[in-house]
């Protein structure tokens, strides 16, 4: 090469070396600025965040507390607030100009009033066909059928309810002697008949008492004071600490 051409080339790489640093400063600058303004955007949606909890206490301390504050139509709960700009704003906006945010979709619901005619209004639904019947007949006297046919009848019906029935248990186990005595002891001389386990052990309550607590406490939110009103009234006499005490499910416990 030539010494008109080493000294081109190495102008050429003088030029390409300061491109390069420049370009690099420059990326530098591009990241600060796009690290500004990220932090900028979020100071104004966090000063318009506090803007809008300053609006809301005022309302709470200086407004009238028995006027509800109502929103007119097709408004924004903080319209009367100075908007920033959002988080996540188009780029090459104007500075200083605050771009219109976007419209929220909207969804409309109809409400149709339901129209019920007169033959509609009161109907009743029919007694479920599972339930037991009883069946009461109701005859004419025998001085009022005298001469009389018997062409049909009429059927009526109607709900009835029966309180819950309290009753006793009462287990009667058998003992037995032997009469002939074993002098070895392989069989004992007396024996008692056993009775099934049920419930919890040495307490009053039967298993159906005890579901009945169960449900009424845990299904219906049944305070236990009123369900120890509920059983006075047919006089059992359970207290609400006999019906909360944590008993253990062993033989031993009393």
């Amino acid at each position: 090469m030539t010494p008109a051409q080493n000294t081109q080339l190495d102008d050429a790489n003088r030029t390409i070396a300061q491109l390069c640093a420049m370009i690099e400063q420059l990326k530098g600058e591009l990241s600060s600025a796009l690290t500004e303004r990220a932090t900028i955007e979020q100071m104004s949606a966090d000063m318009l965040k506090l803007q809008s909890q300053v609006a809301w206490l005022s309302r709470q301390l200086f407004g009238r507390k028995s006027e509800k504050y109502a929103l007119p139509a097709e408004s924004s709960l903080f319209a009367d607030l100075p908007q920033a700009t959002a988080p996540g704003s188009a780029p090459g906006s104007a500075p200083g100009t605050v771009p219109a945010p976007a419209p929220a979709p909207t969804q409309t619901i109809t409400y149709e009033r339901e129209v019920v005619t007169s033959s509609e209004r009161g109907k009743r639904l029919p007694i479920p066909a599972d339930l037991p019947r009883v069946e009461r007949v109701h005859d004419l006297p025998a001085s009022e059928k005298a001469g009389m046919k018997r062409i049909g009848q009429e059927v009526s019906e109607k709900i009835e309810y029966e309180p819950g029935k309290v009753y006793v248990i009462r287990d009667v186990q058998i003992k037995y002697a032997r009469i002939d005595e074993c002098l070895d002891g392989s069989l004992p001389n007396v024996l008692l008949a056993t009775k099934p386990d049920e419930g919890l052990p040495k307490c009053i309550a039967g298993p159906s008492l005890l579901a009945h607590i169960a449900v009424s406490k845990f299904a219906d939110s049944l305070p236990l004071h009123r369900l120890e009103g509920i059983l006075r009234r047919s006089k059992v006499e359970l207290s609400r600490s006999s019906m909360c005490r944590p008993r253990k499910l062993d033989a031993g416990t009393r």
